[in-house]
């Protein structure tokens, strides 16, 4: 996970098109969180353009474990899916789906050729595409007195988002907060029920904004 830290992503899916030699190459770069997101892109991509001669595509999830995918849809091994990933690394991208359709214009354009041009499609949709920043983030839990629930959870509405409120002979709160407010949010919590309550960090995670 160290190493995402430091990446970006992209909130909006962005196009872009050029050709050469008669080829035609459509590229996509959309946000994708899973590779359930990423086989939906992929697949929306070929019913759009079903007469394509190829849908390649390339993808870098920030998962547990750094997820990596490319695919050549039918073009020599390595000239398509794996120089798109390379322009993904190259610009320190996450969380991102990356196709590109070609259209064959009746011009062979080779290995190296093959190379240069799904990497040209590809980085043209990041030249074009708005970067967004991480964010560390944490998903949180506190166990309450119910006497006390009512004036808690309208704080937490207010200050975080709640993601889940359980009640019996305690209430129980499952709230997500940009990491700096969590202490914040700890103390607040100490001071509106006069006592030493722990906010605990089920985990900590990065989205991108």
């Amino acid at each position: 996970m160290n190493a995402v830290i430091l990446m970006n992503s992209i909130q909006q899916i962005v196009q872009c098109e050029w050709s050469v030699e008669k080829s035609r190459f459509i590229g996509f770069l959309a946000p994708a969180l899973t590779l359930d997101d990423v086989n939906r892109f992929v697949e929306k991509c070929r019913a759009d353009y079903p007469d394509a001669t190829h849908v390649c595509h390339a993808c870098l999830l920030s998962t547990e474990l750094t997820a990596e995918r490319a695919s050549d849809d039918g073009e020599p091994q390595k000239t398509a899916g794996f120089p798109m990933l390379e322009i993904l690394k190259k610009k320190r991208l996450t969380d991102v789906v990356a196709v590109a359709v070609r259209y064959f214009g009746g011009v062979k354009l080779g290995a190296g050729g093959l190379i240069r041009a799904y990497a040209k499609t590809i980085r043209l949709c990041v030249e074009s595409a708005v970067l967004t920043v991480p964010k560390t983030y944490d998903e949180c839990r506190l166990v309450i007195d119910y006497s006390l629930s009512g004036s808690i959870e309208t704080f937490l509405r207010q200050v975080a988002a709640l993601d889940e409120s359980v009640y019996g002979v305690q209430a129980l709160y499952r709230f997500t907060c940009p990491q700096e407010k969590t202490a914040i949010i700890t103390e607040e919590i100490k001071k509106r029920t006069s006592s030493d309550l722990k906010v605990e960090i089920v985990r900590s995670f990065i989205k991108y904004q």
